[in-house]
């Protein structure tokens, strides 16, 4: 099973279409949840590796990385985009200004170096605002808004949840996994799942924020 941080939320449903999203969100025992996707990547220093994520957010995950603004207002939807003071000082810009990036999935090499970037397009992004603290205090963060209401049904988005109770986060996300298709009791024959041996049970797209909940000492995987 893969464990990955999702700010302050529990656990975290990757890949997920919109008509699932709505039965994640609306599941017993969820108490919290947000939507997160990454837009595409920008070569920032080639020579370096270096690269900057568009990162598109709700305004839940947007809190549940402490993501506070500086100036202006936050992302309404994706054609809208807050960044660090680093980031909009680097490109000489202001709020209010409109700026074009090269967006695509980045291809590396044998080495481990960024190689180029695969199926690249121009998008035209308006600077709306500053933030005040970025993820891991990083001084080149860029997000835009998550509007589900745009969502078309075959975008694939993630979808992260809190229960009330953090132990409880487990059985509410196998639950969940179990009405969606992520989670199977039998071996599915499918190498996109992985074989749980303390749950006993099959499982895809399902990623916990291990991390937090050993903070607090709700982690199942000690």
């Amino acid at each position: 099973m893969k464990y990955k941080v999702a700010g302050s939320f529990y656990a975290t449903f990757t890949d997920i279409d919109k008509e699932k999203a709505s039965v994640i969100t609306k599941s017993s025992g969820v108490s919290e949840y947000g939507y997160k996707k990454n837009l595409g990547s920008v070569i920032w220093d080639k020579k370096n590796s270096t690269s900057l994520d568009i990162n598109v957010f709700d305004k839940n995950t947007i809190n549940s990385f402490q993501i506070t603004l500086k100036k202006g207002s936050y992302p309404k939807n994706e054609s809208e985009l807050i960044v660090t003071q680093d980031l909009l000082n680097k490109w000489n810009k202001k709020i209010g200004d409109k700026i074009t990036l090269n967006l695509g999935e980045l291809i590396y090499d044998d080495m481990g170096m960024i190689s180029k970037l695969k199926n690249s397009q121009k998008t035209t992004f308006k600077i709306v605002g500053t933030l005040d603290k970025a993820p891991y205090n990083s001084k080149l963060f860029a997000i835009t808004g998550f509007d589900i209401n745009t969502v078309n049904k075959n975008e694939k988005f993630d979808v992260s949840i809190c229960t009330k109770n953090p132990k409880d986060i487990y059985n509410t996300a196998i639950s969940i996994g179990k009405n969606i298709g992520l989670v199977k009791e039998d071996n599915p024959k499918d190498e996109s799942y992985n074989y749980d041996e303390q749950a006993n049970l099959y499982f895809k797209d399902i990623e916990y924020n291990e991390g937090l909940l050993r903070l607090l000492g709700a982690s199942s995987y000690e």
